[in-house]
């Protein structure tokens, strides 16, 4: 059993209903949520394609978390090594359905929702990243954005400590 974090930034290819981006944000929307300057996704297709997304895996021996920076910064994954299962539903291939604030959204993982009620104007966007290891061998990913609605700056870490039992 290792007793160090490991990390890999690769490239996974993931099945993913495609969904297209209204390049015209909407200045008003009748009785919905303010989401200008940000361009509507609410154009979902039936058309299923396959996608790459870089991906940022920590793995201590015992849980392997598998984070997607540009797809919102999504934990895909948490997978319990142990006993070989996902901790988390894991939905592939990615389906979107019209429930964020800006439409398309899919159900599976950990996302990130700041500072909305709900699923937020960034949850399929690309977020900036940073990966620090720590003397003591935990391993830190930062996720974050400013969010241009409210102009907050936001940042989520996942801290995966070594396996020391």
């Amino acid at each position: 059993m290792k007793k160090t974090v490991t990390t890999e930034i690769t490239r996974v290819k993931l099945s993913a209903y495609r969904f297209n981006e209204d390049p015209f944000p909407p200045l008003q929307r009748p009785s919905a949520r303010r989401v200008y300057p940000y361009p509507m996704q609410d154009d979902v297709t039936d058309e299923l394609t396959e996608r790459e997304f870089t991906a940022v895996i920590l793995d201590n021996g015992l849980l392997q978390v598998t984070v997607l920076p540009e797809f919102g910064g999504h934990i895909h994954s948490v997978r319990d090594l142990k006993n070989d299962r996902e901790v988390f539903y894991r939905n592939e291939p990615l389906k979107f359905g019209l429930i964020a604030l800006r439409g398309a959204w899919y159900s599976g993982g950990l996302e990130f929702n700041f500072p909305q009620v709900g699923h937020t104007v960034t949850t399929n966007d690309p977020l900036p990243w940073h990966l620090t290891e720590n003397p003591d061998g935990n391993v830190i990913l930062f996720v974050g954005t400013i969010e241009r609605l409210t102009r907050m700056a936001w940042t989520a870490s996942v801290t995966l400590r070594p396996n020391d039992w």
